[in-house]
């Protein structure tokens, strides 16, 4: 009898590891089914002209036992947005509130979703090769029509003085 318990428990286990191994799709907070489908629908806008590209720099943190951040640091003299911002050319995230001029400007990657309603892949504690890169990011402006790039920071460079 005991030796079924622990058989149904480490079968348990099993089936929670591949659960995660196979790398969950959650949404980031505040992103519901609704907001999901609206922003599957919404497409990249490849024909709008680029404005000024802003000077905010987009740093990419990977964590080890959750979702990854993008951090927006506000060098411009004015807020940002609202408006919609790109990753990769292929996921959305909507920003409705302005991007305040310095740092602190945290989103989670798993609010920006692709057109398969996919949030963007990052990699976890089971699954850490999951995780794509962040190469691009733009914010795009619906009422002017216009594409800004920011500049994408790779956290691994490191300042040095030779």
């Amino acid at each position: 009898m005991m030796k079924s318990g622990w058989k149904c428990c480490w079968l348990l286990v099993v089936a929670l590891a591949m659960l995660f191994a196979t790398g969950c799709k959650t949404y980031g907070p505040g992103v519901n089914d609704e907001q999901v489908h609206q922003l599957a629908l919404l497409p990249y806008p490849a024909e709008a002209p680029y404005g000024d590209d802003y000077d905010v720099v987009v740093l990419y943190k990977k964590h080890f036992f959750r979702p990854a951040n993008v951090e927006l640091i506000n060098r411009e003299p004015r807020t940002l947005g609202p408006g919609q911002l790109w990753v990769n050319q292929q996921y959305v995230a909507r920003i409705d509130e302005p991007i305040k001029i310095g740092t602190g400007n945290k989103i989670k990657l798993t609010r920006f979703i692709n057109y398969y309603r996919e949030p963007f892949p990052v990699g976890l504690f089971f699954n850490p090769d999951s995780s794509e890169p962040v190469v691009l990011v733009e914010l795009y402006d619906p009422t002017t029509d216009l594409r800004h790039r920011l500049y994408v920071q790779d956290p691994t460079l490191r300042a040095t003085l030779d």
